[in-house]
């Protein structure tokens, strides 16, 4: 598992405003999912809103990639995959 505290944010891929105030949002995310204060289903369900906002489909899955980055043992399929 990744540092949170000291995980980079990649400012420089980042295609939009958008996509940056999402992966800030993320990374509060997830923080909050490592600490238990949210749940995987909770995390899954604001991720998922945050994204459909975002412009094309290959920005969405670069979301999707880094929060499973962030966090290795969440999985959008509500199984967990250890790395």
């Amino acid at each position: 598992m990744a540092n949170l505290q000291e995980a980079a944010i990649p400012l420089d891929t980042a295609a939009s405003e958008a996509s940056l105030a999402v992966r800030l949002v993320f990374k509060m995310l997830a923080m909050l999912r490592e600490s238990g204060t949210i749940d995987d289903e909770t995390l899954e369900t604001v991720a998922e809103g945050l994204i459909a906002e975002l412009g094309s489909e290959q920005e969405r899955a670069a979301q999707w990639r880094m929060l499973e980055d962030w966090l290795p043992k969440f999985s959008r399929d509500g199984e967990t995959t250890p790395r």
